[in-house]
This record gives structure tokens, sequence and C-alpha cells, in this order.
């Protein structure tokens, strides 16, 4: 008996530990998401765990100064969760649910979207309740105009570091994959296939200013998951006024929260008059560019 009563005890104890304002539940959660929504970096600094961690829907790992980083580059555009569900077991907390994210990049005003499942847990940590772990499954989102403008913008960037030499920033923009690959074929018929080192070889040993500018057109996307392949036309001009005609394809997987490219195959090939014709019309997207 007195077994049974200090356990009693000792349970009404640990229930008091947990008060109306400190159970883990939606009006919690909620209240956790006004506070991110508000200020996203000084949230994670001071509400997550020095171990945080971060599984992405590509399967990366993400980590607390990491996450404080993004939301330094990063305004959220709109939060909007569906289907939450929480739940407590003793000092855990979880959270799950449907999330669409918007987010704009400060420096050009790029808009990042997703769609994910999301699992949060938390832990019960002296008196308040701390974000320890983050798990994202990417979700079909029907809202890829946001991500075609990334892309599209990646693309022109990556013309235009070719066209300067800007080797920093075209191999910001590849993945660091030994499996890479960038290969196309020239007007005549000239084949070139560069493998990881290859690449590398050429931008560190090869790469020059072109002074090229390009104009693509009729850009097509289609996104498996977490790779996306864009497919579309491009007209370079060089220095000297000449024009090369090209058919491109270009492969991206998701990276944490970028996109990186991960292949390259451009193929060159000789005009039509009616395609020369309309080439004279056609307005410069890039100030400079070109590969």
């Amino acid at each position: 008996m007195k077994f049974l009563t200090t356990t009693c005890f000792l349970l009404f104890l640990s229930a008091l530990c947990f008060s109306q304002h400190t159970f883990f539940n939606e009006q919690y959660f909620n209240e956790f998401e006004k506070r991110y929504k508000a200020d996203a970096v000084e949230c994670f600094k001071h509400e997550t765990d020095h171990n945080f961690t971060a599984v992405y829907g590509d399967g990366t790992l993400g980590r607390k100064e990491g996450l404080i980083q993004f939301y330094t580059d990063f305004s959220i555009g709109s939060r909007t969760i569906t289907e939450l569900k929480t739940y407590q077991f003793g000092s855990t907390g979880i959270a799950t649910g449907i999330i669409n994210r918007v987010y704009v990049f400060k420096k050009d005003t790029t808009v990042r979207d997703w769609k994910q499942r999301f699992t949060y847990t938390f832990s019960w940590q002296k008196t308040k309740w701390v974000f320890v772990a983050m798990q994202l499954t990417d979700l079909p989102n029907n809202n890829i105009e946001y991500e075609e403008i990334a892309l599209k913008k990646t693309l022109d960037a990556e013309a235009t570091a070719f066209s300067i030499a800007d080797k920093g920033t075209i191999l910001k923009l590849w993945k660091d994959d030994p499996k890479r690959m960038f290969m196309g074929n020239n007007a005549d018929g000239a084949f070139y296939n560069l493998n990881y080192e290859g690449f590398k070889n050429y931008i560190f040993n090869n790469l020059a200013p072109t002074g090229f500018t390009t104009v693509k057109t009729n850009h097509r996307f289609n996104f498996k998951g977490n790779i996306v392949f864009v497919d579309y036309d491009q007209i370079m001009t060089t220095a000297t006024g000449l024009k090369l005609y090209q058919h491109n394809v270009n492969a991206f997987e998701r990276v944490g929260s970028d996109w990186k490219l991960i292949l390259a195959s451009n193929h060159g090939y000789s005009p039509t008059n009616k395609e020369k014709n309309a080439a004279q019309g056609v307005k410069n997207t890039n100030s400079a560019g070109g590969r």
C-alpha cells in the first residue's frame, strides 16, 4: 500500500509539471507557428535544440546553423498548414500535417515554393518545449510556376558565369557529384563529353571569357520528385555578331532548398532561313552568357 501511495504521488507530481499552458497540443503549436512566421531567425536561435536535425524531402540533412542562414537569406511569403495533428508522450511532443510554404529570396525577390508532409518533434526541457527535429516528405505541388522562374534564373546565371569566366558561380550552381554530365555537339557534328574530372579541369584550367550573349526560348519543364528536366532553344551571339543555334536539355536536382545542375546536354544545329530571320527580332534575355 505504501508503494502504491508513493507511485500515485509521483504520478501526480509528474502531471503537475505539465499545466494547461504547457501541454503539447494544437493551441501550443499554433502559438509556436505565429512566432515562427513573425521572426524565424529568432525562433530558431532560441526555441530549437543545439543538436537540431532536419531531414529534407530529398534525404539530405540540415542543421540549426544552416536553417538560421536560410531564414537570414529568405523571408517567409506564406506558410499554410493543413491536416494538423499533435501528440504528447510524456516529455516528447509531435506535430504532423501538410505544409505549403512560399519563401522570397531577399537579394533578388526570387520565389521558392514547397508542398510537404511534415513531422516536427519537440522535447520538454526545463521550462519550455524545444524544437529538436524535423522530417519533410515532398508532395506534388500544383504551384510550380515559382520553381520554373527559379530554374530559368539559374540557367541565365550559369550562362552569364560562363561568358565572364566566373568559376566560383559555375561550381556553386552545379552539384558536386561525380555522376554529373556535361556533353553535346557543335553544329558541325563535333561531339564533346566531359566527366566529373574533365569538367573541373576545364573550369579551372581552360575557361576564358567569351563575351557571348544568349537568348533562351520555348522552355519545357518535367518535374520528377526532386529531379527536374528542362529543355529549351538557345541562340548565342558572339562578340563579332555570329549567331550559334542550340537545342539544350538540363537536369537539376533539389539539394536542400536549392536546385543544382547535374546534367547539360547541348546540341548545336544549322538553322533554317526562317529561324535566322526570326532570330533578328528576338530580344536578349541575358546581358551575357553562352556555353
